[in-house]
């Protein structure tokens, strides 16, 4: 008899000894030392299993959680150290006597050490769970159906919510007047909605709706809210018989009907008339509207109603005359209360940010710096008018080759580093107008649509594409704009800086690639030169057909700059 059947046997009397005082169906403790091998501990151990339930062999092929099969114990002592070093490790067994793996024994193998007369043991108890773990596997998987299933109900529900909220106004550029929008909901579904709705010419609806609480209940009320504002200003469009004033009182009449006893709402509707230079307002328990005058006074305007109650009738409207006003901020109370790393509500500091920002993206940054992780749903509705010198500070119009807007951003980029020595801005303006610039180019003059550009891209196709279809006749004579505009110094001592881009193309539906761009769910490669820009500068803003693009963004514009000039 050879060495190794000598172990066999001694290391099977040892187990057997020990299988006959344990209850088998259990548990199984097998006596391990460092004389006997791996391998003859596994030849020993696969002869207690005479029932025929595991077959005639097994082998252990791979350790389930923190051990993969490349990092099975090769030696005694692996073995040994892997124990020692869990609590608990799980092994599976593969029988396969017939050379197809019939049955997996799932154990979880625990060591403890004891001493014999002679030299010291390990006892590795090995406890069948093979059904513990088939049941957990269920769980794991059911959990995973169970979470892709509400993935998808999240973004189906998100994306009903964006389709209700109408922004047909948010980042247009309209007769000296930049509107923006910042909508941050703290879940999917938000108590938060808001809306602007072009009612014709130089007129513009805006409303922000905070619906008491969070979660499903607030946003229930808040879509029936935005539902019934968008189809009650479509009949009265399509009537030609808009009044103000009838969609208030007719909002409140509906909405109070589906309040609870105890529940509340707060809404501010604006009619924004920039050919009267004025707006009129009701805000029902808002936050005040912030304006500032063209003398850098920061007033607040006060809500003129309670809020929206099943019990309350008040439809107070309000007018303000904004010819002498430069910017205007609405907004929910997750913005003004949130609360700020020192400690204190945002409201404390709102008023001086206002003052010293000059576009929605440069105040919502100062928010940002200031504020913890916020606790509820924010929205603002932002509109700002300045003048700029008639004459720019920089102009060219290239045509339709990357060749010319090569050298385009070349001179762009010589003139940024004159006006301002922010190198960090130089390149955050560098990168919104070379975006936008080939936006202008692809999109607007080359009329190549996004989907189009991604099937190209992936075949490789891309650069051939664009040789080819700046030959083309009817491109030739397409042009691009380029101009920079500088105001005068704002009572903050910061100058705007407006950048002009305008194409000769069709135009396209600015709101909606904002959107999709915008949107968390998004994954697709079209709309990252828009959202990438949206992030890097002031504001963006288009015309009404989008085929104009502006970038706004202060600039410190200093004396010693001013004499070089």
């Amino acid at each position: 008899m050879s060495d190794n059947d000598l172990q066999i046997k001694e290391l099977q009397d040892k187990l057997k000894y020990l299988y006959a005082v344990m209850d088998a169906q259990k548990f199984l403790c097998a006596v391990y030392d460092s004389h006997f091998s791996l391998e003859s501990f596994n030849s020993a151990f696969q002869t207690l299993f005479i029932d025929g339930r595991l077959g005639s062999d097994f082998m252990l092929v791979a350790l389930l959680d923190s051990y993969d099969k490349q990092q099975l114990p090769s030696t005694d002592k692996a073995l040994i150290h892997m124990l020692e070093s869990s609590d608990c490790v799980k092994a599976v067994f593969e029988m396969d006597g017939s050379g197809d793996i019939k049955e997996k024994l799932v154990l979880s193998l625990t060591l403890s050490r004891f001493h014999f007369a002679d030299d010291g043991k390990y006892i590795i108890t090995m406890s069948d769970i093979t059904e513990q773990e088939r049941v957990r596997k269920q769980e794991i998987e059911l959990l995973k159906y169970r979470e892709k299933y509400h993935n998808t109900q999240q973004r189906d529900a998100f994306k009903k919510q964006m389709k209700i909220i109408r922004d047909e106004v948010s980042h247009r550029d309209s007769y000296g007047w930049f509107f923006d929008s910042y909508y941050k909901p703290l879940d999917i579904l938000s108590g938060d909605t808001y809306g602007s709705i072009v009612v014709r010419d130089e007129v513009y609806l805006f409303y922000v709706i905070d619906a008491m609480g969070k979660g499903l209940a607030a946003s229930v009320t808040s879509i029936q809210s935005t539902s019934f504002i968008n189809n009650a200003v479509d009949i009265a469009l399509n009537k030609n018989d808009f009044n103000f004033e009838a969609i208030i009182r007719s909002f409140c009449a509906y909405i109070k009907k589906q309040l609870l006893d105890e529940e509340l709402l707060c809404v501010t509707f604006i009619l924004f008339d920039m050919r009267e230079q004025k707006f009129c307002y009701a805000s029902f328990g808002m936050p005040p509207i912030l304006l500032e005058s063209s003398k850098g006074d920061v007033v607040r305007l006060s809500p003129n109603n309670p809020p929206i109650m099943s019990f309350i009738d008040s439809n107070n409207v309000g007018t303000v005359d904004i010819s002498d006003i430069n910017k205007i901020a609405i907004f929910s109370d997750g913005f003004n209360e949130s609360m700020t790393k020192s400690a204190r509500l945002y409201d404390k500091f709102l008023e001086n940010d206002f003052f010293t920002t000059d576009t929605l993206g440069n105040l919502v940054k100062k928010f940002s710096e200031k504020t913890t992780e916020f606790e509820d749903d924010i929205t603002v509705i932002y509109m700002r008018q300045v003048e700029f010198k008639e004459k720019p500070e920089f102009e060219m119009l290239i045509e339709s080759s990357k060749r010319e807007i090569i050298m385009a951003l070349e001179e762009i980029d010589t003139f940024l580093r004159s006006i301002t020595e922010d190198e960090m801005q130089q390149a955050s303006l560098a990168m919104s107008i070379n975006e936008l610039l080939m936006n202008a180019y692809e999109h607007g003059n080359l009329g190549i649509s996004s989907e189009y550009k991604q099937n190209l891209l992936m075949a490789d196709q891309y650069e051939k594409m664009l040789n080819e279809l700046e030959k083309k006749p009817e491109n030739l004579i397409n042009k691009i704009f380029i101009g920079i505009y500088l105001s005068e110094e704002l009572p903050n001592g910061t100058r705007l800086l407006k950048i002009i881009i305008s194409d000769s193309g069709k135009g396209f539906n600015f709101s909606e690639a904002i959107k999709h761009a915008n949107s968390p769910f998004n994954t697709e490669f079209r709309g990252r030169g828009i959202k990438m820009s949206l992030h890097s500068v002031g504001g963006i803003y288009y015309n009404s057909k989008g085929k104009k693009v502006t970038i706004l963004d202060s600039i410190k514009y200093s004396s010693d700059k001013k004499e070089e000039k």
